[in-house]
């Protein structure tokens, strides 16, 4: 499933296309059931997933990352060597 998804999301900016996980399904229950009904998941399978896929216009400019946002974590915050009293300097 990763490598699948992988592949699709680094085809969409050669084809013109902008991809978006979308996680408030997951996050909410209720609408994942509504999403599951929208889009008739039979009971033997399970969404795993969900991304919109579109095509970007021509004129749009895709905004920048703003990799400086307080809200980052820093390496110490989630790698760690041999156990998890152990982070990661750097």
């Amino acid at each position: 499933m990763g490598a699948a998804m992988e592949n699709i999301w680094l085809m969409t900016g050669p084809l013109g296309m902008s991809i978006q996980f979308i996680s408030v399904p997951m996050e909410l229950p209720d609408q994942w059931a509504r999403t599951r009904t929208l889009l008739q998941v039979p009971g033997d399978l399970a969404l795993m997933a969900v991304y919109r896929l579109g095509y970007v216009p021509e004129a749009r400019v895709r905004p920048s990352i703003d990799w400086s946002s307080r809200h980052r974590k820093t390496i110490s915050q989630y790698v760690f060597r041999e156990t998890c009293a152990m982070p990661e300097r750097g």
